[in-house]
């Protein structure tokens, strides 16, 4: 997506076997064959026949079934987790900017920032032998001041939770007298939650005369570990008191989340709304977060401006969103749709420039971001918003037009 984080950053998988961002899938889903225009079913007032889709498919895709593999069922199940997954906005509404290392997914062993990655992914796979399932982390920053890093590990079981929620801050203060950069690595204490094991440490900002204060925090929470990194240039309480509001925020969300027993895993469904299969199939090497489906909460990771997308979203009733090609969101009704699909640009942060709608598709809107220079295209069917992005304007109108007929097919 145009503006999405998922789009900007690339998404750091953590995987049995380490796959890159642009790792191709097995299993993907296949279109089917496209389809006249004027075998498509007609919509409205649209005149479908008129509508050139190119080469893109126009109906739907086959039922996508269940995990094909048991990577696939790790991914399916971090995906549900996202949902689970506080964003640092909603703890500070002042930490909304997009930060490198967000959004994240794991189905082997976690990745972290700078130092973390491979001490605790070498710890996390130790300790994660009989029992990690997968994780979800977001990451972001009000530059130059804060930034802060949640995570959700989620294991079989609250032993196994228990036993990497000691091994990994352990290993990281063993970690901590090989690097020279850290100073004062110590143990610190997290207000108001005695079950945080935390450690704190400051470390200057190359070419300046900028420390960063920073707590890492780990807890252990029924079959989960809860990890934050929280960072200040004010000072060291000022990132425990981060943490502390993170937790007291992220517990009781996670607390309504069920995991998937282990056993079930492998017959998590691909498509859990049957929405997948009616978006457009992407031509682009997949990633963790390709054919995806995400909850209201779990999409706005990967939002430029959370907040704004979240109220749209929330005012028009979004309950999930599905991306492939482009994103499909479900809304409340037809007119949800076409009000989201009208004021989408809004939503996005930055600049763009109106640019010529989609040729015979009456009510959608098309414009060039200025960041990415990068045309997108919005429209609805039905309780359906649909967004398209691409550097070619016609490329962008074709993908388009298929998509609709792929959303208005019976």
């Amino acid at each position: 997506m145009i503006k999405h984080t998922g789009a900007v950053v690339c998404a750091l998988v953590i995987a049995a076997a380490a796959t890159g961002c642009n790792q191709q899938e097995d299993g993907s889903p296949q279109a089917q064959p496209s389809t006249s225009q004027t075998s498509a079913a007609a919509a409205g007032d649209v005149d479908v026949a008129a509508l050139d889709p190119g080469n893109y498919p126009t109906k739907p895709l086959a039922p996508l079934g269940a995990a094909d593999s048991p990577r696939r069922a790790t991914v399916l199940e971090a995906q549900r987790l996202a949902d689970a997954v506080v964003g640092p906005w909603e703890v500070d509404a002042a930490i909304a900017e997009p930060h490198t290392f967000s959004p994240t997914v794991g189905n082997a062993g976690p990745i972290l920032p700078d130092g973390l990655t491979p001490l605790l992914a070498a710890e996390a796979a130790k300790a994660g032998e009989p029992g990690y399932v997968t994780g979800f982390a977001s990451a972001r920053e009000l530059k130059d001041q804060t930034v802060l890093f949640n995570a959700v590990f989620e294991y079989a079981d609250p032993q196994a939770a228990a036993k990497a929620g000691h091994d990994m801050p352990q290993a990281m203060l063993d970690f901590a007298g090989t690097q020279d950069i850290r100073i004062g690595t110590t143990l610190m204490g997290i207000p108001g939650h005695d079950d945080a094991f935390a450690v704190a440490y400051t470390y200057p900002v190359a070419g300046t005369d900028r420390v960063w204060k920073t707590v890492d925090s780990f807890t252990e929470h029924g079959p989960f570990v809860l990890m934050q990194r929280a960072q200040s240039m004010d000072s060291m309480q000022a990132a425990a008191d981060l943490v502390a509001r993170t937790l007291a925020a992220q517990k009781p969300v996670i607390d309504q989340f069920q995991p998937t027993p282990q056993a079930d895993l492998p017959t998590l469904p691909k498509d859990p709304s049957g929405l997948l299969a009616r978006a457009l199939p992407t031509t682009r090497a997949e990633t963790w977060n390709s054919n995806a489906t995400f909850g209201p909460r779990a999409m706005l990771h990967f939002e430029v401006d959370p907040e704004a997308a979240g109220t749209a979203y929330g005012d028009a009733g979004v309950d999930l969103g599905v991306t492939s090609d482009g994103w499909v969101y479900r809304t409340r009704d037809s007119a949800a749709a076409k009000t989201l699909a009208a004021g989408f640009a809004d939503t996005q942060g930055g600049t763009s420039t109106p640019a010529e709608a989609v040729p015979h598709l009456p009510d959608s809107t098309c414009y060039q971001d200025a960041a990415s220079q990068n045309f997108v295209c919005t429209a609805a069917v039905d309780q359906y918003m649909f967004m398209l992005y691409g550097p070619r304007l016609e490329d962008v109108h074709q993908k388009a037009a298929a998509q609709y007929l792929m959303l208005a097919a019976k």
